[in-house]
């Protein structure tokens, strides 16, 4: 898969022709497929003028494939060039790895690659859909693997500290940040994407972060935010130290929006909030 920016540049006799661009990352036996989920709706129109000119898209794409439709065409048009210009951060990359099974080779280069294409200003969750900083698939996997590889991680210092901006008052921390967060005049309370167990999971990343750095300074510079993270989740302990439902919030580990009162403690984010308390310790 390739993140960058498609261009052609044309010559056109009359103008007024239509390119419409598709993209996919597969085919479905052997033919275009593209996704027909909303947030993977991704095209682009270009609409031709007389003479010769080159156009390129003004935000990356991702794609293994690409598919072009021209519209309009009252005379003919000549391709002189189809491309894209490549975009990835810029990873240092100081271990390696090679054995003698060609297929674990091309998965370590698959990690690679995937790795490059999932971050550029922000470590984000795909380079395909929406390509958001969220915490919860995000942003570990980066800062795992780039700790294996000894690269660097500016990205991951930068996405805790980000993280940690978007808290609100309550100890809440955006499931994904920088987002449309508001701040309306009257309550002066963020208001956006809340997930009560992706924010254990930052607390969880800055763990990660210091386990693989040795750099502690994160873990000191957002402990107070730390504390107010893990205050909210004791207010919703039960006598027994369990975690009582968290209605009316998404449980992104298991997928789940708790609305039922007969619902019980959920195993899963019971397991992230012990894994932070241990952290914590």
């Amino acid at each position: 898969q390739s993140t960058g920016f498609p261009l052609v540049e044309i010559k056109s006799e009359s103008g007024g022709e239509e390119l419409l661009w598709s993209y996919a990352e597969l085919l479905h036996w052997d033919r275009f497929h593209q996704e027909t989920h909303a947030e993977t709706l991704f095209g682009d129109l270009y609409i031709a003028t007389q003479g010769r000119q080159e156009w390129q898209t003004c935000f990356p794409r991702a794609f293994r494939y690409v598919w072009i439709v021209f519209r309009n065409l009252r005379s003919p048009i000549t391709i002189l060039r189809l491309g894209f210009v490549r975009t990835s951060y810029p990873i240092t990359q100081k271990a390696s790895f090679e054995c003698s099974d060609d297929r674990l080779n091309r998965v370590w280069q698959v990690s690679l690659d995937t790795l490059a294409n999932a971050m550029a200003a922000d470590a984000y969750v795909d380079s395909f859909r929406e390509r958001a900083q969220w915490w919860g698939t995000g942003v570990i996997a980066p800062i795992r693997f780039n700790a294996y590889m000894g690269a660097d991680l500016a990205l991951a210092r930068r996405g805790l500290r980000q993280a940690a901006q978007s808290q609100r008052t309550d100890g809440q921390i955006m499931a994904n940040f920088p987002n449309r967060v508001h701040v309306p005049a009257d309550s002066g309370e963020r208001v956006g994407l809340v997930v009560p167990d992706i924010s254990l999971q930052w607390v969880l990343t800055l763990w990660d972060y210091y386990w693989y750095s040795g750099d502690a300074a994160p873990l000191s510079e957002h402990w107070p935010a730390l504390e107010r993270r893990l205050a909210w989740y004791e207010t919703k302990l039960d006598d027994n130290y369990l975690l009582r439902p968290i209605r009316d919030h998404w449980v992104f580990i298991d997928w789940k929006l708790l609305r039922r009162l007969n619902e019980r403690a959920q195993t899963a984010s019971l397991s992230f909030h012990k894994s932070t308390l241990r952290c914590r310790l």
